[in-house]
């Protein structure tokens, strides 16, 4: 922060029969010595895996004591994937199609800079399921060689099984 203050300044001779008189304006300006800092040290988000690119996520707060806030920069340390999401105007938009088949769960930091001092925050998203994919076989073809010669009633002929990557249970 800036403060300007105005100072009254008088000057007297010997017998202090005269004097002049100033208001000397003094400025103090801001030493850069607060660190800027997340209102929250770690965030959780669940989003539907479903979620449309350009969505927003979420918006950051943050502070800085010393500093004017639109001089703070954001941006995505780790955890990024692919580039699956993005920061603009300090808010999260999902930047690229997700899949809780393929991850689940992203572990974002998130760093805050003035150009000297930096914070950073952890932005944990969840990905909730939604029953996008259809039961696969877990095998294209099945064979089966039987031998019906005195055999007679319900005979197991071969086990067939399917499997569903959201997780549904089958029928």
């Amino acid at each position: 922060r800036v403060s300007a203050y105005d100072i009254p300044v008088y000057a007297f001779d010997q017998d202090n029969r005269h004097y002049a008189f100033k208001f000397v304006h003094l400025i103090v300006g801001d030493v850069n010595d607060n660190l800027p800092k997340f209102l929250s040290s770690n965030i959780e988000i669940n989003v539907p895996e479903n979620v449309a690119v350009g969505t927003r996520i979420t918006g950051l707060i943050f502070e800085d004591s010393d500093y004017n806030p639109s001089g703070l920069k954001s941006t995505i340390v780790s955890g990024n994937n692919e580039q699956r999401f993005i920061l603009e105007n300090n808010e999260l938009f999902v930047n690229a199609p997700l899949d809780r088949e393929g991850q689940a769960v992203y572990e974002l930091i998130v760093s805050v800079s003035d150009g000297t001092h930096s914070a950073q925050t952890n932005i944990t998203i969840g990905l909730n399921d939604i029953n996008d994919n259809a039961p696969i076989f877990e095998k294209s073809d099945y064979y089966a060689i039987l031998d019906l010669e005195g055999a007679y009633g319900w005979l197991p002929v071969v086990t067939v099984r399917a499997i569903d990557s959201d997780g549904d249970k089958l029928l």
